[in-house]
């Protein structure tokens, strides 16, 4: 991969494991909730996984596709797991999904340094 290529993988990650950190702190929020705030709380997450997946594929456009894939697919299991009520699965699968961009970010990072731009 190229210097710009590495430099917007690692750009994008970065800013999309800032945004894991707000959903998760949702997350927290949410299992606190019941009734009708808990609907309303489903619906600005969703708000969330949405903006989330804006940002998700723009840096998909600079990627190999099994990376976002795998990424994604996490992703989709912490919605199902939302919408199950399984508060503790769609953390775990977060954090899968936070480690996955993290290597990622490592990985691009690493090349950066090794031109001798960061």
């Amino acid at each position: 991969m190229d210097r710009k290529g590495a430099n917007l993988v690692f750009h994008h990650a970065e800013r999309l494991k800032s945004n894991l950190f707000l959903v998760s702190a949702a997350l927290d929020r949410l299992a606190t909730l019941t009734g009708e705030k808990l609907e309303g709380g489903k619906e600005v997450s969703q708000g969330l996984f949405d903006a989330l997946r804006t940002e998700f594929n723009i840096m998909r456009r600079y990627m190999e596709p099994a990376e976002p894939d795998a990424i994604e697919s996490k992703l989709s299991e912490v919605e199902a797991e939302i919408e199950a009520h399984d508060y503790e699965k769609a953390r775990e699968y977060l954090g899968q999904a936070f480690s996955q961009v993290t290597s990622i970010s490592s990985k691009h990072v690493g090349l950066l340094m090794e031109e001798d731009l960061i």
